[in-house]
């Protein structure tokens, strides 16, 4: 008897555990990831990365990516602190992500604000939006 009892408090200690500390499904990977370079073409701003990301679920998801870039906009390269990213090779906002960790090459396009001068060469804090 106690040891039922041992048991059904142990399975109720995990469940709440796992309850209370979900696992993350999608997240980046922010030690692998990292700023590449940034260009200015005419009015448009693009900043490179490699963003590493991991998806934990047993599917296959479909994402896109803001960044957030708040000093460059202090400094006048950018108008608009929150970009869009895409896909360089496809030229799209949505990335397909397969099972496992993903290695994405994308770029933040913004409006030039006049200055071209990065504030850091650091990855900027990223978000993701499922589809």
């Amino acid at each position: 008897m106690k040891y039922y009892a041992v048991v059904i408090i142990i399975a109720v200690f995990a469940v709440l555990l796992i309850c209370l500390f979900p696992r993350q499904m999608i997240s980046i990977d922010t030690n692998e990831s990292f700023y590449s370079d940034y260009s200015v073409k005419g009015d448009k701003v693009y900043i490179y990365c490699t963003v590493f990301i991991k998806n934990n679920s047993q599917n296959e998801k479909n994402v896109m990516l803001n960044a957030l870039f708040d000093n460059d906009v202090e400094t006048g390269l950018l108008k608009e602190s929150v970009l869009k990213g895409y896909d360089i090779d496809r030229q799209t906002e949505v990335f397909e992500l397969i099972k496992g960790v993903n290695k994405l090459e994308v770029v933040f396009i913004g409006e030039f604000a006049g200055t071209a001068q990065k504030h850091d060469r650091l990855l900027p804090q990223i978000k993701i939006i499922e589809q």
